[in-house]
């Protein structure tokens, strides 16, 4: 950019420090500034840190050029990532120290940017702000009644609230506050908001809490309408190489309220140090082969407490991988109404992870062994062992075949001849998978009914009594044998005679 100025203090037997001559006139030199230069004389370095930021360090002008000097423990650009705080933690004051630091330089970054609203502070300098300290220039050790009087017009000066005030009477008679507050960031300082909830502050309008999911209220105290116990996601295995550089495992848990996430080591007192939570995330960096083994996510609320655990595989860079070998049958067969086991023998490593499709539809269910609870019709069919790794995916189908047996009587019940009056014993006996059940029926020859004499059924149907008959209801005993396949049927003469014949 050029920057042409017209100065008479500069004259053409002197050049321009940062650019050149353009033109010599009675009045003086115009001179002609390089990029990056501005002034009389183009001797004016334009500050490039105008503007920009650099969250915890200093920013330092170059021409046409600006850089961050960050902090101890800060890198990046804008000196906002803080990769070595994870391996060299900091002592607890220096913890406070970056803290106040980062504070007194969020509160300075709001004062400049609010005093660009008003036309009186647009010059303010933040050079000796800072939070909850007062400006140098009220710091005075001169108690003096002079010195005194005057700290209120130095207030004034210093925030421009002579200016914005509406009452200045009032105002002239410090009768009203003269901080004149900027920015009513105070209100979110005090942390208003509960149960996790963030604080936004609308100066003016006041504040507003957001609340996690299910609370309620200004200040989010209500405890949610609906309760939720917590539900964690989490892969049941992460197998990564020796050396990787960054692992990260989300434990994901839904609930109302929000739960509280934890990460343990089952395997150990503690997780390493290497591994940090950060969030709902285990972070482990520079994996060995000792960070290796299983951890537990908790996740808890009001209400309760789900917990997963994931095995961490840590594969040595010597080890050579294979791929999954699957031994499995071709078919299986199973009883009708019994359970139903299918097992696929895998070999491999790193250990291979196994899932199942029935039909080509995934089953819910992972492992080497496939349980099938009541083997029925509808769970017949072709299912498929998957097995994979790192190294590849292997894959067989197992065929499960239902068998059944038809019923049949191998006890039936017997033609007989009863006197009017008595009791008489049937039995009926069936064998069959699945077990069949009993039905008796009847029909008089004489009545030309199908109605049942007086009769009483026992151990499930397989005997059956009749008494007190008479020689009217004489007819045939059927007994049938009956499962979902088939059923069978075996009948018999029932003849009723009087106890003392005519003749």
């Amino acid at each position: 950019m050029n920057v042409f100025v017209t100065n008479p203090d500069c004259y053409c037997d002197q050049s321009c420090d940062h650019g050149h001559d353009v033109d010599c006139r009675h009045y003086g030199c115009k001179c002609s500034c390089d990029t990056g230069w501005t002034g009389s004389c183009c001797s004016d370095n334009i500050d490039d840190c105008q503007g920009k930021s650099c969250n915890n360090g200093t920013c330092i002008d170059g021409v046409v050029s600006y850089n961050c000097s960050c902090d101890a423990g800060y890198t990046g650009a804008t000196c906002d990532a803080a990769q070595d705080i994870l391996d060299n933690p900091y002592s607890k004051e220096r913890s406070k120290s970056i803290v106040k630091k980062a504070v007194d330089n969020y509160y300075k970054a709001q004062t400049t940017s609010s005093a660009r609203l008003y036309s009186s502070l647009r010059f303010l300098s933040t050079n000796n702000l800072l939070w909850n300290r007062p400006h140098p220039s009220l710091a005075s050790v001169n108690t003096s009644s002079q010195v005194i009087s005057r700290l209120s017009t130095k207030l004034k000066l210093l925030t421009g609230t002579y200016y914005i005030q509406s009452n200045k009477a009032a105002f002239n008679q410090n009768t009203v506050d003269p901080t004149c507050l900027l920015y009513k960031d105070y209100e979110c300082h005090s942390s208003p908001c509960l149960n996790g909830g963030t604080c936004t502050d609308y100066q003016k309008a006041g504040y507003t809490c957001h609340c996690p999911l299910g609370f309620t209220g200004k200040n989010c105290e209500q405890d949610p309408v609906v309760l939720i116990k917590p539900s964690i996601i989490l892969p049941e295995s992460k197998i990564i190489p020796e050396g990787y550089s960054v692992l990260t495992i989300p434990c994901y848990a839904e609930g109302i309220p929000v739960p509280n996430i934890t990460w343990e080591s089952l395997d150990k007192q503690s997780i390493p140090q290497n591994a940090r939570q950060l969030a709902h995330y285990l972070v482990i960096r520079n994996v060995s082969k000792d960070d290796g083994g299983h951890y537990m996510c908790t996740a808890k609320n009001k209400i309760g407490t789900d917990i997963k655990v994931v095995q961490i595989i840590v594969r040595a860079i010597s080890e050579k991988q294979i791929a999954p070998l699957i031994h499995a049958p071709s078919y299986v067969e199973v009883k009708y109404y019994l359970e139903g086991r299918l097992t696929c023998n895998v070999t491999g490593f790193p250990t291979p992870i196994v899932i199942w499709r029935h039909n080509n539809n995934v089953v819910q269910s992972t492992g080497k062994t496939l349980v099938i609870q009541r083997v029925t019709n509808a769970t017949t069919g072709i299912y498929t062992c998957i097995a994979k790794n790192h190294a590849g995916t292997s894959q067989a189908n197992i065929q499960l075949k239902v068998t059944y047996d038809t019923p049949k009587i191998i006890t039936p019940p017997i033609t007989s001849v009863i006197m009017a009056g008595k009791s008489h014993n049937f039995s009926c006996i069936a064998t069959g998978h699945p077990t069949p059940t009993i039905k008796w029926t009847y029909r008089m020859y004489i009545k030309h009914t199908t109605d049942m004499p007086s009769h009483q059924i026992h151990n499930h149907g397989s005997v059956l009594t009749l008494y007190t008959i008479d020689t009217q209801e004489s007819g045939q005993l059927t007994c049938t044998a009956q499962n979902e396949f088939r059923e069978e049927h075996v009948s018999v003469s029932v003849i009723v005679r009087n106890s003392n014949p005519v003749g």
